[in-house]
């Protein structure tokens, strides 16, 4: 499961980001202890970590940085500091360990199996929800459609002269704007001055 290095590089890197979560476990989480024990120098917790974050944080779009890859790691190699070869030699002898591949498969498989209830929540709903929610969408779609249609249609207004609608609201209009001008009807007493008007 676990790819070589030297076999396919560009295929390595991609299995270590498409596998980030599963390796934070790993490494990043503290449920494991995975780098305590060293093998010398070339295996050690620092250039495994390194390792990883390379990996991890390595630019697959970068044309430059993928033909350093591929053919001359010596490009990665900074003044003063450890060689990218040795730290890439940790990381890999560190995956290839027989208790990392265990510990990654069961990881692995927790994934899968994640995956799988998800697909399983998305089409556990009835057939006859799935067809009743395709007919609200198509519902909305055309209610949509007739709204656009109208709203571009040229609008006359009415003559509303001869409509009872029309007579009844301007008779009541006539009455209200008579009411309210000096000299028409008294508007009505509120409640204080009905109650000051007991009292005298």
């Amino acid at each position: 499961m676990i790819p070589n290095f030297d076999d396919d590089r560009i295929n390595f890197v991609r299995f270590i980001q498409e596998n980030k979560y599963i390796f934070y476990e790993l490494l990043e989480s503290g449920r494991y202890n995975l780098t305590s024990n060293s093998e010398g120098k070339d295996f050690n917790k620092k250039y495994i970590y390194e390792g990883y974050y390379f990996f991890k944080n390595f630019n697959l779009l970068d044309d430059a940085d993928v033909y350093g890859l591929t053919d001359d790691l010596d490009d990665f190699n900074t003044k003063g500091q450890t060689k990218i070869q040795t730290i890439i030699n940790a990381f890999e002898r560190w995956l290839q360990r027989d208790i990392v591949k265990e510990k990654f498969e069961e990881e692995y498989d927790k994934k899968i199996q994640r995956e799988k209830e998800k697909i399983k929540t998305l089409y556990k709903e009835p057939l006859n929800q799935i067809e009743e929610i395709g007919t609200k969408r198509r519902t909305m779609k055309r209610t949509s459609q007739i709204k656009n249609e109208l709203s571009n249609i040229d609008y006359l207004p009415e003559d509303r002269q001869n409509s009872i609608k029309g007579k009844t609201y301007r008779s009541v209009r006539k009455e209200f704007d008579k009411r309210n001008e000096i000299g028409g009807k008294k508007k009505n007493k509120t409640k204080k001055y009905r109650k000051t008007r007991r009292l005298k």
